[in-house]
């Protein structure tokens, strides 16, 4: 396999990049595909450009997508076309190209799935879309999720010369081959070969600034209308100070969202501000979902791209792709060429700046939808080759020259002290809530916090939904104290809370876990979300068992409790359901002790 890329003015040189190409072009290849990554804004010179390129080179496979900038031989150029030809010895290329105005995303999606199922031998998949096919890339991450998941699936959105935010609409991006092209589309191609070898990866460099917010209200996909309950330009009037009619993308390109996908950290960048308050990102954001601020150092992002190039030396690839954002360009300016020199280091680069990048990670199988972020796919036909005797030196980019200003020093250790201080805050807040929510000597809730989560146990109840309620306290706890001391009562009532914890469901991360808490003296609460009166029986019975079990008095004796169980149903009220348990646990103590009773109506 052998890259050849060229920067080509306009249609009058492109037979100069011709016969370049021809001169230098390895005898019987298996495909030739050509990537043309344009500034033309308008339909009909792309499609001169590229009947111009086919006639001239009958036989290979034109794909490509405007761009506000091309990425060839470790650096970037604007208002111009780039052509790079990727010549294969054993490769397929094929190319499908949809246009949406025709096709749902959802039959799409399914149709370009099918065309990779059936392609044998498949290697890799690169989608390049228009922006006006981004809105909802979910059909594609869901199709695309069932591929065998060793199978890497890459690309990015092409993007417009007239790069400016917020967009209005009114700038054309395209994706094209020789024959279509459109404007609201999707392009494949699908890379097949028993010898050829993807490497995909993924860098961000943008860190976590200050605190986590929830997003609590979204209008659709890409639009944020509220976080942690008010509007999501809050964070940015707030604390980077950017309000309404100043010039956001400028003021806001060190500063996109970031998020957790599948243990990855993922940038939003935003993209248009509304009146009432709400953002407009550039890629997906839902409710639910935590979100920080960041903050892009341009040292430590180079330096970072130097650390992350390591694995695709180790790759030993013939060809690079790069797909980065356009927010890199428009923020590091000319110092982009200093990632991207990284990787011309290691073997010919091609590729371009996107509006946004795709990317299946290999730790999940959805396609995900990135910002602010650099693709490097590494490409190689057979096994790594490496010459006996012979070291291959990498390249190293000293960033601290191009970003040598002491002013950067200042807005990392700015930007630290910002973190550090964030996450003691933090950190000092779980605490005062743990305090303010947990019995200090059983480490468990208090009755506050239990209280509060019968409420809204009870409050959240709809339809049939059930919970079941347990009451205990523990038998003749009074005699424990008077016999052996208020040290050996502690003593019980931590084992009691011990005891208690093994014996219900405490896993946060199933659909429903079970609470409990010190409800006074030696009286304590269980609550059973979504259960019965005979799951509540069986619980209950099971807390007597385990805390009957051990002998934990100095004497050798063991030590018992009473329990009463109810249950709640939608349109109680705690009291009520209380009242029944305690009642139950009242009858279970005058029967005898040790043993549980249910309170009467609880088998309705």
């Amino acid at each position: 396999m052998e890259l050849f890329s060229y920067d080509v003015g306009g249609l009058n040189e492109i037979e100069t990049c011709i016969s370049d190409f021809k001169s230098k072009c390895p005898e019987n290849p298996s495909s030739i595909l050509a990537l043309v990554f344009t500034s033309y804004d308008d339909a009909a010179n792309i499609g001169d450009f590229t009947r111009h390129l086919s006639s001239a080179c009958p036989g290979i496979i034109i794909a490509g997508c405007t761009t506000s900038a091309a990425i060839r031989s470790g650096g970037y150029s604007e208002g111009t076309t780039t052509v790079s030809f990727l010549v294969f010895e054993r490769t397929k290329v094929k190319t499908e190209i949809l246009d949406l105005g025709l096709f749902s995303q959802a039959k799409a999606a399914k149709k370009l799935l099918t065309t990779a199922v059936l392609t044998k031998d498949l290697a890799g998949v690169c989608l390049l879309m228009t922006l006006k096919s981004l809105d909802n890339m979910y059909p594609f991450g869901k199709a695309f999720s069932s591929l065998f998941h060793d199978i890497p699936v890459f690309g990015g959105s092409a993007d417009s010369s007239f790069s400016i935010w917020p967009r209005a609409g009114k700038e054309y991006t395209y994706v094209f081959t020789d024959e279509f092209i459109t404007e609201q589309g999707v392009l494949a191609l699908f890379f097949s070969g028993k010898d050829l070898h993807v490497f995909a990866d993924a860098y961000l460099g943008w860190k976590p600034l200050g605190r986590e917010y929830t997003v609590t209200k979204t209008d659709g996909n890409l639009t944020v209308m509220e976080i942690a309950d008010k509007p999501a330009s809050m964070l940015y009037e707030k604390y980077i100070g950017v309000n309404q009619g100043d010039k956001l993308f400028e003021s806001l390109l060190a500063f996109p969202y970031v998020l957790s996908r599948h243990g990855r950290l993922i940038a939003r960048a935003p993209q248009r501000f509304f009146a009432e308050g709400s953002v407009k990102f550039a890629a997906d954001i839902h409710e639910g979902e935590k979100v920080r601020l960041s903050y892009g150092d341009p040292t430590a992002m180079l330096n970072g791209v130097k650390q992350r190039s390591a694995d695709m030396m180790d790759f030993a690839p013939q060809a690079i792709l790069l797909i980065s954002c356009v927010s890199r360009l428009l923020y590091l300016h000319d110092e982009v060429n200093g990632e991207l020199s990284l990787y011309q280091a290691i073997a010919p680069t091609a590729g371009f700046y996107a509006f946004g990048e795709i990317l299946r990670f290999p730790e999940h199988k959805d396609l995900e939808m990135m910002n602010n972020t650099l693709l490097a796919i590494g490409l190689r036909e057979g096994e790594p080759i490496k010459k006996e005797g012979e070291k291959k030196e990498k390249k190293v980019y000293n960033a601290s020259k191009g970003f040598g200003d002491e002013r950067l020093s200042l807005v990392r250790g700015l930007a630290n002290f910002v973190s550090v201080t964030s996450r003691e805050l933090e950190e000092a807040n779980e605490k005062l809530m743990r305090l303010a929510n947990e019995d200090r000597l059983t480490e468990i809730m208090n009755r506050g916090a239990s209280e509060e989560t019968f409420k809204r146990q009870i409050s959240g109840l709809k339809g049939d939904e059930k919970i079941a309620v347990i009451i205990f306290d523990i038998d003749n706890f009074k005699k424990v104290n008077d016999t052996f001391g208020h040290e050996v009562g502690d003593d019980v009532l931590k084992y009691v809370a011990a005891t208690l914890r093994k014996s219900v469901r405490t896993d946060a991360s199933r659909e429903s876990c079970d609470y409990f808490g010190r409800w006074g003296g030696e009286e304590f609460l269980v609550i059973l979300p979504y259960q019965d009166a005979a799951a509540g029986a069986l619980v209950a019975e099971r807390i007597r068992k385990n805390i009957a079990a051990t002998a934990v008095l100095p004497d050798g004796r063991n030590i018992t409790v009473s329990l009463g169980v109810s249950v709640g149903r939608a349109g109680d009220q705690m009291d009520e359901v209380y009242k029944k348990a305690d009642a139950a646990l009242y009858e279970a103590k005058g029967n005898g002790k040790n043993q549980v009773r249910l309170a009467p109506d609880s088998l309705k």
